[in-house]
C-alpha cells in the first residue's frame, strides 16, 4: 500500500454544528436526511459532562491511490511505547454522523481504556451508497496497520469497533481482513450493531419503538440503497480465525434480536469461549452516547470500556494447533481436522475424541463446528479428530455412516503415528453427528473393534416419532429445529434408491435390538427440543442394557445450544460440564498431562 501524504492539524475544541438547513424534505412523515445529520451533530454536544483528560487529538486527511478519508486520532498520553489501538466507526444509519458527532464517545474510550482511538469519517449514503462505506472503512484499517510504527501503535493489538450501523462496518472489516489475510486484527467491539433483522423472526424489531428508530421501516429506509455487507438477511460463513468479539445490545432496541443471531453465529464459527455478549436491560438504542446524561448509560459504558481494556494484550485464537488431512477409504474420500493443545504434545500417547458434526446430514463441515472442537480440545484436554463426512442429498445414506466408521478405524490404525492411545478413544457428536456416533458405537461392537472407551451424544437424532415421543409435538415449531426440518433432513438423508429404511439401526439406533456391550455413554438433551424425548428414551434403553450411562437435560435450552457457548452462560456451563465428563471417562488428570 503506497504511503499516503498527510495534512495534519492538532486541535483542542470541538466545532459548533452548522445551522439547520433551510430545506426540509419530509418523506412520509419521517425526518429528512438534512435534519437527521443536523440532529446527529447537535446530540454530540450532550456527551459526557466536562473535558476528559485526553492528551492530544489530531485530525488528518489521508490521501492514497485508493482514495481519501479523514481520521481523528485520540491519544490518552504522550507515546512512550507502542499502544493498543481502536479503529472506531461512528453510527448514523450510514446517512448521518461524522467525526464531531462521536467526539465525546471517542474521548471516553481513549481516556479510560487507555488506548489510541482512531475515528474514521467514512462517506455517507445516499450520495455514496453501498459499498462505499465498507471500502472506506477497510481502507482505514489498512492505513492504520501500514502506519502503526509512526502512529505509535502496537501492530499486534489493533481492534475495530463502533455503534449501530458502524458496527456493521466493523464486522465487515473483520471479515474482509480475515479473507484477505491483512490487516491482522486482534479484537472487534460491536455496540448494538445493525445486523439485518426480520421483524417476523426477531420480536424486538416489531415490539419496541425508540426515539431514533421509530419502526423497522426506518431500518429498511437506511439500507434501501443496497444490501448490507452481510448480504440479503444472511451472513457469509464466519471463519474461526475472525477476531475475538465483545458484542453489546440494549434491551429496548429493535436491533436487539438480530444482534443475538450474529452473536450466535460468531460463537458457532469458533469465536467461542472468549467471545462476550452483554445485553443492558432497560437501555435504549445508542445509549453509549448518553453516558454523560443518563447514569445507567454511563455505568454501562464504563463496563464496556473495562472489557475493551482487558483486551490490551495481543490476542489470538485458543491455544490449538490444527492439521487437515484427506482420508481415502474403500467407500470414498473425506477430510479430517486434528486439534492438539500444547498439553497434548507429549511423549506419551494421548486420549482422543472422534467428533462428528451436526447439520441434519445435509449441512455442516470442519469450519461450522471448529469452535466446539477447539473448546473440547482445550477444556478436556485431548486430541480431537473432526470428521468432514459426505453430505446428503448428493451422498445419501449410508455414505455418512461409512465415512464415520472409516474415520474411527483410521484413528485406531494410525494411533501411534498420531500420538494417540488406542485404548482411550471416544466418539462424540451433536444432532445428526450424535446419531452417527451412536451408530458407529454399534457397528464397531458388532465388528469386534476397534474398541471405543466412551460415547458422548449431544441432543442426538436416534429414530423417534411424534406418536411415541411428545417433544416432537410440544416443540414442533418456534424453538430452532422444527418438526418440519426433521422430516426434510430425514427424507433427504434417505433419498437413495431404496428410500429410507427407518427400521435399520444404522439410521435409527433407538431401534437396535441389542444395546448390551456398548461403551459407556453420556446423553445430553435440551428441554425445548423436538429430539429431547427420543434421546432420553435411548439413554434409558442403554442403561437398561447394562451400559454405564449418564443423562443430562439442560432446561431452558434449545437444539444446537452447544454452538452458543460464546453467547449464553448456560451454554458455556454445559460445554464445560460435558468436557469434564469426557475427561473423567478418558481418565485425564486436571492438569491435562497423562502418563
Amino acid at each position: 500500500m503506497p504511503e499516503p501524504s498527510c495534512l495534519v492539524s492538532v486541535f483542542q475544541a470541538q466545532a459548533e454544528p452548522a445551522e439547520l438547513p433551510k430545506e426540509r424534505y419530509i418523506d412520509n412523515g419521517l425526518i429528512s436526511i438534512a435534519e437527521l445529520r443536523y440532529c446527529a451533530r447537535r446530540r454530540s454536544i450532550k456527551g459526557p459532562r466536562g473535558p476528559l483528560p485526553v492528551w492530544q487529538i489530531e485530525e488528518r486527511r489521508e490521501v492514497s491511490s485508493s482514495g481519501s478519508f479523514d481520521v481523528q486520532i485520540y491519544r490518552p498520553s504522550p507515546p512512550s511505547t507502542s499502544q493498543p489501538a481502536l479503529l472506531y466507526f461512528h453510527k448514523g444509519g450510514y446517512v448521518s454522523g461524522d467525526l464531531d458527532s462521536h467526539d465525546a464517545v471517542c474521548r471516553v474510550l481513549a481516556a479510560l481504556t487507555p488506548c489510541t482511538v482512531v475515528a474514521m469519517d467514512y462517506r455517507l449514503a445516499p450520495e455514496h451508497p453501498f459499498p462505499v462505506a465498507v471500502m472506506d472503512a477497510f481502507l482505514a484499517a489498512q492505513w492504520v496497520a501500514a502506519n502503526a510504527a509512526s502512529l505509535g501503535i502496537d501492530l499486534r493489538c489493533i481492534a475495530v469497533g463502533g455503534d449501530r450501523a458502524s458496527d456493521n462496518l466493523a464486522a465487515a472489516v473483520s471479515l474482509l481482513a480475515q479473507r484477505m489475510e491483512s490487516p491482522a486484527l486482534a479484537f472487534q467491539m460491536l455496540l448494538y450493531p445493525l445486523e439485518w433483522g426480520d421483524p417476523e423472526l426477531h420480536a424486538s424489531a416489531a415490539q419496541v419503538q425508540t426515539w431514533c428508530l421509530q419502526t423497522n421501516r426506518d431500518v429498511e429506509r437506511f439500507v434501501s440503497g443496497g444490501p448490507l455487507p452481510f448480504g440479503d438477511r444472511t451472513s457469509p460463513l464466519l471463519a474461526p480465525d475472525l477476531p475475538l468479539a465483545l458484542l453489546v445490545t440494549a434491551g429496548c432496541d429493535p436491533l436487539r434480536d438480530g444482534d443475538w443471531v450474529h452473536a450466535g453465529r460468531l460463537a458457532a464459527a469458533g469465536v467461542l469461549l472468549p467471545t462476550e455478549h452483554k445485553c443492558y436491560e432497560g437501555q435504549l438504542h445508542r445509549f453509549a452516547s448518553m453516558a454523560g446524561v443518563v447514569e445507567n448509560a454511563g455505568a454501562a459504558l464504563k463496563e464496556i470500556v473495562e472489557a475493551l481494556a482487558s483486551k490490551e494484550e495481543p490476542l489470538g485464537p485458543l491455544p490449538i494447533e490444527t492439521e487437515d488431512k484427506q482420508i481415502t477409504s474403500s467407500t470414498g474420500t473425506f477430510g479430517v481436522r486434528i486439534y492438539r493443545t500444547s498439553s497434548t504434545w507429549t511423549s506419551s500417547p494421548q486420549p482422543a475424541v472422534v467428533y462428528l458434526h451436526g447439520g441434519g446430514f445435509m449441512v455442516g463441515d470442519l469450519d461450522s463446528h471448529d469452535g466446539v472442537c477447539r473448546a473440547l480440545a482445550t477444556l478436556t484436554p485431548c486430541t480431537v479428530v473432526a470428521v468432514d463426512y459426505r453430505l446428503a442429498p448428493e451422498h445419501p445414506f449410508p455414505a455418512a455412516v461409512e465415512d464415520a466408521l472409516a474415520a474411527v478405524q483410521w484413528v485406531a490404525a494410525n494411533a501411534a503415528a498420531l500420538g494417540i492411545d488406542p485404548c482411550r478413544v471416544a466418539v462424540a457428536g451433536d444432532s445428526a453427528g450424535g446419531n452417527l456416533a451412536a451408530v458407529v458405537a454399534l457397528l464397531v461392537k458388532r465388528a469386534g473393534g476397534p474398541k471405543l472407551a466412551f460415547q458422548m451424544l449431544l441432543y442426538p437424532v436416534v429414530g423417534g416419532s411424534p406418536e411415541l415421543h411428545p417433544s416432537h409435538t410440544d416443540y414442533r415449531e418456534g424453538f430452532g429445529l422444527s418438526e418440519h426440518d426433521v422430516k426434510v433432513f430425514r427424507t433427504s438423508y434417505g433419498s437413495g434408491p431404496a428410500g429410507l429404511p427407518m427400521g435399520d439401526h444404522r439410521i435409527s439406533p433407538l431401534l437396535a435390538p441389542d444395546l448390551a456391550g456398548l461403551p459407556p455413554a453420556l446423553v445430553v438433551t435440551a428441554e425445548c427440543d423436538v429430539l429431547r424425548d427420543e434421546a432420553a428414551d435411548f439413554a434409558r434403553r442403554l442403561a437398561e442394557a447394562g451400559v454405564p450411562t449418564g443423562y443430562k437435560c439442560f432446561w431452558g435450552q434449545i437444539h444446537g445450544f452447544f454452538n452458543l457457548a460464546g453467547v449464553t452462560d448456560r451454554s458455556k456451563e454445559a460445554i464445560k460440564e460435558c468436557a469434564a465428563a469426557l475427561a473423567e471417562a478418558l481418565r485425564i488428570p486436571s492438569d491435562g498431562k497423562t502418563n
